[in-house]
C-alpha cells in the first residue's frame, strides 16, 4: 500500500467518524420527534372525540333550554330580579346557570352587578319568569339526566 492510498484511507475513515458523530445527534432527535409526534396525534384524536361528545351533550341541553325569544333582548333584567327569581323558584346559582347554559360564576356576577346577562341568557331568564317550581324542577332533572 502506498503512502497516497494509506493517507486516502485514513482521511476516509476520519470523515466517516466525523459524519457519524454529526448524524448520531440528529438521528436521536429525529426518533424523539417521531415519538412526540405520535403522542401528539393520539392526544389530538382523544381531544377530537371529547369535543364531539361535548357537542352532542350540549346539543341536547340546548334543545331542552327555554327557547330564545326575539323580544327577550328588550327585557329588563336586574340583579335584584335575578336573585328574587332564584329565591322564588328555590334554585341555586348553579341550577340557574345549568338552565341557562352559562357558568355559575356568571350568575354570581349578574347578581353582584359585575356584569349583565346577554343574548340567550336574557331570553332564558325571561322564560324562567313564566315558569313555576314544578316545571323548572322537571327541566333541571331532564338536563341532569342527559
Amino acid at each position: 500500500m502506498s503512502a497516497y492510498e494509506a493517507l486516502k484511507a485514513e482521511i476516509r475513515r476520519l470523515a466517516r467518524k466525523e459524519a457519524k458523530a454529526l448524524f448520531d445527534g440528529s438521528i436521536k432527535a429525529t426518533r424523539g420527534n417521531k415519538k412526540l409526534l405520535s403522542d401528539l396525534k393520539q392526544e389530538v384524536q382523544a381531544l377530537k372525540r371529547e369535543v364531539l361528545s361535548l357537542k352532542r351533550s350540549t346539543g341536547r341541553a340546548a334543545q331542552e333550554r327555554p327557547a330564545a325569544k326575539e323580544t327577550a333582548t328588550r327585557e329588563r333584567i336586574t340583579a335584584k330580579g335575578i336573585t328574587s327569581l332564584r329565591v322564588r323558584l328555590g334554585l341555586s346559582q348553579a341550577d340557574v346557570a345549568q338552565l341557562c347554559g352559562v357558568s355559575s360564576g356568571a350568575v354570581s356576577h349578574w347578581e353582584a352587578q359585575r356584569s349583565q346577562p346577554k343574548g340567550e341568557a336574557v331570553a332564558c331568564l325571561v322564560e324562567l319568569r313564566t315558569l313555576g317550581k314544578k316545571e323548572v324542577t322537571r327541566r333541571l332533572e331532564g338536563l341532569r339526566s342527559a
